[in-house]
């Protein structure tokens, strides 16, 4: 990636992350609304609801390790370390939402098990 997109990217992220935190909630990704897409339940049950059935989809029922690629503030990276008692290690462009997983991870004291950059 070439260094001015990296920056963009990186400065975008950096400013509307606390906008997309207000918007997405901790996960930072779409729900899952039931096959047909229309079961009506609350956004972060719904974003739940997705990792749960992407877990199933790819089989997956335990973990010790797990890489989020653009984790954005950590609410799956979290979510999954809860779940498994695994360690989570995120990673984003972005230090100002780095810095928020980290404060997050604190707060559901799970510092020791997650660490973001």
């Amino acid at each position: 990636m070439s260094q001015i997109l990296y920056k963009q990217i990186q400065e975008f992220y950096d400013a509307s992350s606390s906008l997309w935190e207000q918007i997405w909630g901790e996960h930072m990704h779409h729900g899952y609304y039931g096959v047909d897409g229309k079961q009506v339940k609350e956004r972060r049950q719904a974003q739940i609801d997705l990792i749960e059935e992407l877990l199933k989809w790819a089989d997956v029922h335990s973990a010790k390790n797990i890489l989020d690629v653009g984790c954005g503030i950590g609410g799956s990276s979290l979510y999954l370390a809860e779940k498994f008692g695994a360690n989570a290690t995120g990673i984003t462009l972005s230090p100002v939402q780095a810095a928020r997983a980290m404060e997050r991870s604190l707060a559901m004291n799970l510092s020791q098990k997650a660490r973001f950059m």
